[in-house]
C-alpha cells in the first residue's frame, strides 16, 4: 500500500508541478523506484533467489533514466537528455520482456496445449538477450538514430523472431490468454525491425517503432499477464473471462492504430483519439471484470 501511494504521489507531483517548488516533483517522483528495490531485495536476499537479482539491476537502470529526465527538466543536463533517457527506459523494459517471455511463453503454451515439441532454445535465448543488451548500450551512449544502432536493433529483431519459432504460437488461437501474449511478443519483434528500418530510412519508421514497442508489446503483454496471473492468484482456472477477449482485441486495435498513425498525417489526430479510446476500453474492461475477483478471498480457500 505504501508503494502504491508513493507511485500515485509521483504522478500527482508531475501533474501539479507548476504549483510546487522547482525540485519537489523530481524528488517525489524519484522515491518510488528505490523504495521498490528495497522491498524486492529483502525477500530475494532472504531466499537467496539469485536468478531474480537481475530485477534489482533493471530497477536501478530505470531509476537512472528517470533521474536523467528530471535533470534535464531542472536544466542540469542539456536538451535531448530526457528523450534519450526515455528511449533507454523503453529498451530496458523491452529487455525485461524478452527475458521473461523466454521463461514463460514456451512453458505456458506447452502446458496448455500439451504439444511436446514446444521448447526454448537456450543459445538463441542468450543471443537474443545479448543483442538487446547491446541495443540498450548503444542507445545510451550514442542514441538510436545511428546506422550502428539500427543494425543492432534489426539483429535483435531477427534473433527475437527466430527464438520464438519453437514457442508454438500457431497452437494458441483458441486460447485468448495465450494468443495475446504471443501477439504482444510479436509487437516486440516488429518494433525492433522498424527501429532498424528507421535508422536507415528515417521517419516515420522510428516513430512507428516506438509505438510498436510501447502500445504494442508493453501494452499487450501487460494486459495479458495481468489477466492471466490474476486468475491463478485468486485460485481460478486459467480460462479467460468472456469480456477479456474483447479487451485483447481492443488493445490490439489501439496498438495498430497508434503504430500506423504516422503513415496518415492528414488523419493523425483522429488516429490518436481512436487509439486512446481503444486503449482505455481495454483496461476498463479488465478493471470491471477483475475487480470483483481481486477484492474477495481466493475461491480455493487458500490465503490471499
Amino acid at each position: 500500500m505504501v508503494l502504491a501511494l508513493l507511485w500515485v504521489a509521483g504522478r500527482a507531483a508531475i501533474v501539479f508541478a507548476a504549483s510546487l517548488p522547482r525540485a519537489a516533483p523530481a524528488l517525489v517522483d524519484l522515491v518510488f523506484l528505490p523504495a521498490l528495490m528495497v522491498t524486492l531485495a529483502r525477500p530475494l536476499l532472504a531466499s537467496k533467489n539469485k536468478r531474480n537479482f537481475v530485477m534489482l539491476a533493471v530497477l536501478a537502470a530505470l531509476f537512472a533514466t528517470n533521474l536523467v529526465t528530471h535533470l534535464e527538466a531542472l536544466a542540469v543536463l542539456g536538451e535531448g537528455a530526457a528523450r534519450r533517457g526515455n528511449l533507454v527506459a523503453v529498451d530496458i523494459v523491452v529487455l525485461l520482456i524478452s527475458i521473461i517471455a523466454g521463461r514463460v511463453l514456451p512453458m505456458f503454451t506447452r502446458n496448455a496445449t500439451r504439444v511436446e515439441t514446444i521448447r526454448s532454445v537456450p543459445w538463441l535465448d542468450r543471443a537474443s538477450v545479448a543483442a538487446l543488451v547491446s541495443v540498450c548500450a548503444s542507445d545510451a551512449l550514442q542514441g538510436p538514430e545511428t546506422r550502428l544502432a539500427g543494425a543492432l536493433s534489426a539483429t535483435a529483431g531477427v534473433l527475437a523472431a527466430v527464438r520464438a519459432l519453437h514457442w508454438g504460437a500457431r497452437h494458441t488461437w483458441r486460447d485468448p490468454l495465450l494468443w495475446i501474449l504471443h501477439l504482444g511478443y510479436g509487437w516486440l519483434v516488429l518494433g525492433l525491425l522498424l527501429r532498424g528500418a528507421g535508422a536507415v530510412l528515417g521517419q516515420p519508421f522510428g516513430s512507428m517503432a516506438t509505438h510498436a514497442l510501447t502500445a504494442g508489446a508493453i501494452g499487450s503483454l501487460t494486459l495479458g499477464m495481468m489477466a492471466r496471473v490474476s486468475l491463478g492468484h485468486t485460485g481460478r482456472m486459467l480460462a479467460a473471462p468472456a469480456p477479456m477477449t474483447a479487451a485483447f482485441v481492443a488493445i490490439t486495435l489501439a496498438a495498430l492504430v497508434r503504430t500506423g498513425a504516422p503513415l496518415f498525417p492528414a488523419h493523425y489526430l483522429t488516429a490518436l483519439v481512436a487509439a486512446g479510446v481503444f486503449w482505455t476500453l481495454a483496461f476498463l474492461v479488465f478493471l470491471l471484470t477483475y475487480l470483483p475477483m481481486l477484492v474477495r478471498p481466493r475461491v480455493d480457500g487458500r490465503p490471499g
